[in-house]
């Protein structure tokens, strides 16, 4: 059985230490629950009892029967319905009685001190993105050789998963979360002259997101929260060189990375629905970015990849240049984004 005790402080109405106890079973058809607390805890036979659903108060009762360790308390048959197991069963102060609206449901503390939550992440929209590239020759027109072919900022398949602590008694939680954006990969065959080059280009980028938060109100089973969220997202980019004809090897004409970690507000909305130790839960976390460190990046070009058009010339040649590089990087676009949303399914044990 578990045991709770739990010191009750309510800004002085309640002088004494109280003691909390937690519904086992349920006998609807009598109006009667047993609890898990009897005589040593002071839940005495006739004491009156109030039952709560985290801070919101549910029904009041009387101990019809007690033993040590366990008691029986009768409710209203109108109210028992209501009820479920785990929920908490508190002893109410006799000083208290002529003002029985005035209790104060925040002398309810949880039985339990802490919460671990496997979650499942879907953020259709992320902390930063990048640009999905394309290589195009310059002598289309554009004054760069890659063209953006949109922005990469959800990680919706496959979803990301994570892993949350809530210290109960503090409101505190703490949470980790990683995800991958999806893959992204391009070929053109119209970068050369040669029409037997191919560009094949591919972004491969994974999120690393942890973040704390303190929930600052509860109401309806939902909790409402703010913290903040440090999320680190990396990329790679690689553009191959190709010959359909075989006539000449491959060569990694550009190999790139970035990083960048995005500093956000938070401000999560968490719906619980436990029954005893375990529980399901359902959260919508909004994020405003507010500060972004980086990127930091790395690139190489390749010295030998021939057959592009450079410039408004016909000549086929290098395309390797000091500014390549440079490019390559701006046209990434790695940054933070405006908004960000994180709709979160998950699984938690307390105790």
């Amino acid at each position: 059985m578990l045991r709770v005790w739990v010191c009750l402080v309510t800004l002085g109405l309640l002088p004494t230490a109280a003691f909390a106890a937690e519904i086992k079973k349920i006998n609807e058809k009598s109006g009667a629950v047993l609890i898990d607390e009897g005589k040593e805890t002071g839940f005495m036979k006739g004491k009156k009892v109030c039952i709560y659903d985290g801070e919101k108060k549910v029904a009041c009762g009387k101990v019809v029967k007690a033993a040590n360790k366990k008691a029986l308390v009768r409710v209203s048959k109108k109210k028992i319905d209501l009820l479920k197991t785990g929920f908490v069963v508190s002893l109410v102060d006799e000083d208290t009685k002529a003002e029985p609206k005035k209790e104060a449901a925040a002398a309810v503390v949880s039985p339990y001190t802490m919460s671990i939550t496997l979650n499942v992440h879907f953020l259709p929209m992320t902390p930063s993105g990048y640009s999905q590239l394309e290589y195009v020759p310059s002598a289309s027109g554009n004054t760069s050789f890659w063209n953006s072919d949109g922005t990469a900022s959800s990680i919706l398949i496959p979803p990301g998963f994570g892993l949350e602590f809530e210290m109960i008694k503090w409101r505190l939680l703490i949470g980790a979360r990683y995800g991958k954006f999806p893959s992204w990969s391009q070929n053109n065959t119209n970068a050369f002259s040669n029409a037997n080059l191919v560009m094949n280009t591919s972004i491969t980028a994974t999120d690393l997101g942890v973040y704390l938060d303190y929930i600052y109100y509860k109401r309806w089973h939902i909790d409402f929260a703010a913290g903040l969220d440090i999320d680190m997202t990396s990329l790679t980019m690689n553009a191959t060189q190709t010959d359909s004809s075989g006539a000449t090897a491959g060569i990694d004409a550009y190999d790139a990375t970035s990083s960048l970690t995005t500093f956000s507000l938070r401000l999560p909305f968490i719906y619980k629905y436990a029954f005893g130790h375990f529980g399901l839960s359902l959260a919508l976390d909004l994020l405003v970015p507010l500060y972004a460190a980086g990127p930091n990046q790395s690139v190489s070009v390749a010295p030998d990849v021939s057959g592009a058009t450079v410039g408004t010339s016909a000549t086929t040649g290098t395309i390797v240049s000091p500014d390549d590089s440079i490019d390559l990087l701006n046209s990434l676009n790695q940054k933070k984004s405006s908004f960000a949303a994180d709709i979160v399914f998950g699984v938690f044990f307390q105790f």
